[in-house]
């Protein structure tokens, strides 16, 4: 019995902090664009990649969709030189861009955020 309640107890502490990180990242995602983004509905985010030798920032082009309407389309050197918190947020929250980005060395991410073409 106590065993079934530490297992509740986890399972439900593992819930609330995906809820929060969650909540952390549409917070982040709202205060990027800086305006209240959530009112028409959720955010669709996508991504595309050119398999190319471009540098990282141009490979991808990120789209921010919100039922049929496009909220922000760009390439990431474009989100960079435009709205460099977007950049960011699409760096640590974005699941495929980060994923390729936190598998480059660390002076290649910064020279990544700084917009360099390394």
């Amino acid at each position: 019995m106590i065993n079934e309640k530490i297992k509740k107890l986890e399972s439900l502490t593992e819930q609330k902090t995906k809820l929060l990180k969650e909540l952390d990242r549409s917070m982040g995602l709202q205060s990027v664009f800086g305006k209240k983004i959530w009112s028409k509905g959720s955010i669709f985010t996508g991504a595309t990649r050119k398999r190319c030798h471009a540098n990282f920032n141009d490979q991808w082009t990120i789209t921010f969709r919100q039922s049929d309407e496009i909220i922000y389309k760009g390439t990431l050197s474009q989100i960079l030189k435009e709205k460099p918190k977007l950049h960011e947020w699409v760096l640590e929250h974005y699941s495929p861009v980060s994923k390729a980005f936190k598998k480059l060395r660390p002076s290649q991410q910064n020279s990544i955020r700084k917009g360099s073409r390394k």
